[in-house]
């Protein structure tokens, strides 16, 4: 299969997927959607999700889980989620992300005048001559060629490449026979499993998904502060401006703020500040280098001392770490007190 055959049967699974969950939703109340329609809220209002998962259940199973799940003292609690229902015919289903989504679309989009006979647009019409010029052989046939990991488990394009789209059962840990409430965060989290064969009881149910609720909203009233700073600081760092992509991060080390933070976003941030800082410390350690050196050579001291100095100078240039700075600081004033006695900087 071709690389947009893969494509299409990805597509073509979303779509089974999305006709399952919707006949499976039942109840003629509408609160329940697909997977697809589902996460498209989730994605685009930053909403946690209930996902019913109905497995092989009999009537009376499925019975006793409604009686539950659409009782009206829990349906007021889960006000704040978006309320997805699915059953085991939609376990294999690629489980897509924002962007695979859009991008398959968009794919779909340019292949869909060559599937139905006609011409994409920036190809030569069918039938006109090729360009004069030697042309290479095409495939046998007239067939076209194979790309390399087109037929790779889960659309990877090649060993190493990009990693395979996870199906609906691995993303949200479900088990075939087993139906179950998955609680998801805003950033599509399993943060909470009942397997309702076995159900939590109905007030300690409505207390932990009022608990979520309430975290998952604060954890978007942070995203919304702290994911534009971490964007202007990576686009300040790729643009070399290296101090004013420290400095935003700054009052992001303090832990109060860091607490509040969704894990992902948290991560980020943590991942982000140690790289700064990592680099603010090698560069610390070339200035250290060459203090000891100079400290090895008295015939090059003043000259080693010198660039020793302009090295720390850059350090508090352009990594404002409060710490940094002190021991730069510390540093230079060590060297100066050397480079007096070593004749000064040299002219």
């Amino acid at each position: 299969m071709g690389r947009f055959a893969a494509s299409a049967a990805l597509v073509a699974a979303l779509a089974t997927s999305a006709v399952a969950a919707a006949g499976a939703g039942g109840g003629g109340d509408g609160a329940w959607s697909s997977l697809p329609e589902g996460l498209d809220v989730v994605r685009a209002r930053r909403r946690p999700a209930l996902v019913w998962y109905t497995g092989r259940a009999t009537e009376a199973e499925l019975a006793a889980a409604r009686d539950l799940l659409e009782d009206r003292s829990l349906r007021r609690t889960a006000a704040p989620y978006v309320r997805i229902r699915i059953d085991a015919d939609a376990l294999e289903a690629p489980y897509l992300s924002a962007r695979e989504k859009e991008a398959l679309e968009e794919e779909a989009k340019k292949e869909e005048p060559d599937r139905a006979g006609g011409d994409a647009p920036g190809r030569r019409p069918r039938g006109e001559p090729a360009p004069d010029g030697p042309q290479p052989p095409g495939p046998a046939g007239g067939a076209e060629p194979e790309l390399p990991g087109a037929d790779a488990p889960g659309g990877a394009e090649a060993p190493g490449g990009p990693r395979p789209t996870p199906a609906v059962r691995e993303a949200l840990r479900l088990v075939e026979g087993s139906q179950s409430l998955v609680v998801l965060d805003f950033r599509e989290r399993v943060v909470r499993r009942y397997e309702l064969a076995s159900p939590p009881e109905p007030a300690a149910l409505r207390k932990e998904l009022t608990v979520i609720a309430r975290e998952n909203a604060m954890h978007v009233r942070m995203a919304a502060r702290v994911e534009p700073v971490v964007d202007a600081s990576e686009a300040a760092f790729a643009r070399k401006k290296v101090r004013e992509a420290v400095e935003k991060v700054l009052p992001l080390e303090d832990r109060d703020l860091l607490a509040k933070l969704d894990p992902v976003l948290r991560s980020r941030v943590e991942k982000l500040v140690a790289d700064y800082r990592r680099r603010a410390e090698d560069a610390l350690r070339e200035a250290e280098k060459l203090i000891d050196e100079a400290k090895k050579e008295p015939a090059k001291q003043a000259k080693l001392f010198t660039k020793a100095v302009a090295a720390l100078d850059a350090v508090v240039k352009e990594y404002p770490f409060p710490d940094v700075l002190a021991k730069a600081q510390k540093d230079k004033t060590q060297v100066l007190r050397y480079l007096v006695p070593a004749g000064g900087p040299p002219r």
